[in-house]
């Protein structure tokens, strides 16, 4: 068979070109977290970091007693209130207050900033 004015080329297919994933930047804003004790395992806990004004900054869930971990912005303001809480359980402390600046969190209390880094904000559970 023989093909006049025409030329046959083989034009390569292109090959899909790979995605490199670029590292996320560190946070910006710092993080706040403590521990959950005598929590029995299977039950969830719910942390909360609430605004003077009632609105819920951020919800973290966990199942039972141990780490929780989480950031906080100044998105919602600068004054935070941080709870936990567990079905049928009371906590202890019931409430921190902190403050967020210079890229650290600040503990509240007595309306006072203490300069204590608001690290291990520990929440202690009792059955109610």
């Amino acid at each position: 068979m023989q093909y006049r004015g025409c030329v046959v080329t083989h034009t390569p297919s292109p090959s899909p070109t790979p995605v490199i994933f670029q590292r996320q930047p560190e946070p910006q804003e710092p993080f706040i977290w403590g521990f959950i004790s005598y929590v029995p395992d299977g039950l969830l806990v719910s942390g909360h970091i609430i605004t003077p004004d009632g609105w819920e900054s951020a919800t973290i869930y966990r199942e039972g007693s141990g780490n929780w971990d989480t950031l906080i912005t100044n998105v919602s303001g600068v004054d935070y209130i941080v709870t936990a809480d567990a079905p049928v359980y009371a906590s202890q402390p019931i409430i921190y207050i902190v403050q967020l600046g210079d890229m650290k969190v600040l503990l509240v209390e007595d309306g006072q900033i203490t300069g204590k880094e608001a690290s291990n904000l520990d929440f202690y559970f009792e059955q109610k």
